[in-house]
């Protein structure tokens, strides 16, 4: 009987592993922290195509927050579009590598920006990636910190907790919409929880002392 267990639990497995699949694309890096105090202030990222095939994909922008009278765009592979277009069909070549940049415009104003890029593979829409992108101006007497601040667990369930935080004076919690649904300061444990908002994905902005976002990522919540 014992052996008969065993054998079915080895057949399990190898249907598990011969039907488990990976990504056939990448898009780094994952969070794309920008500091400028330029016109055009270009978030650059990138995508590559891992496969020895032509894959179909599609892109999807979200502004999470952004100051007024800015704007933003996206370059791809194929093209830089317009300001107004927020999602765009993407085919790549066999082992095609090209830019995933978000553009941040001023228009001469003072600029801050968060933007959720979502990337999907058309063939399979289990196969998907998401990148952030932020801009925070920078000034000649401000120095923003690095934006390498990692956050553990993630998904997380109940608390989550940050790690090269020593800069972080608040956390700032929006929903892909983009409603800001929690402000979190800092606090000596380390620990902080999302326990008023049901599980999904949020972005997290992280501010400086000055109230500066200097870093977002993306946090699910289970």
């Amino acid at each position: 009987m014992k052996k008969q267990f065993l054998t079915l639990l080895l057949a399990i497995a190898v249907i598990s592993f011969g039907t488990a699949q990976t990504s056939v694309f990448h898009v780094a890096p994952a969070q794309v922290d920008t500091f400028s105090d330029e016109e055009d202030a270009p978030a650059h990222g990138d995508i590559t195509n891992l496969t020895n095939n032509t894959i179909n994909l599609r892109w999807e922008r979200k502004i999470i927050d952004i100051t007024p009278g800015c704007e933003t765009a996206v370059c791809d592979p194929n093209t830089c579009y317009a300001r107004h277009i927020g999602v765009r069909n993407l085919s790549m070549d066999p082992n095609e590598h090209g830019e995933l940049t978000v553009h941040f415009y001023r228009n001469g104003n003072y600029c801050e920006g968060i933007v959720h890029l979502t990337v999907r593979n058309l063939d399979n829409p289990s196969d998907s990636t998401v990148a952030v992108y932020t801009l925070n101006q920078a000034t000649g007497t401000t120095e923003l910190p690095a934006a390498n601040v990692k956050l553990f667990p993630n998904p997380f369930v109940e608390y989550f907790s940050l790690e090269n935080a020593e800069n972080v004076a608040a956390i700032r919690v929006y929903t892909l919409e983009g409603r800001q649904v929690s402000r979190l300061e800092v606090n000596a444990y380390n620990i902080y929880s999302l326990y008023q908002q049901p599980a999904g994905v949020y972005i997290i902005a992280l501010e400086d002392k000055n109230g500066k976002v200097f870093q977002g990522m993306e946090v699910k919540k289970q």
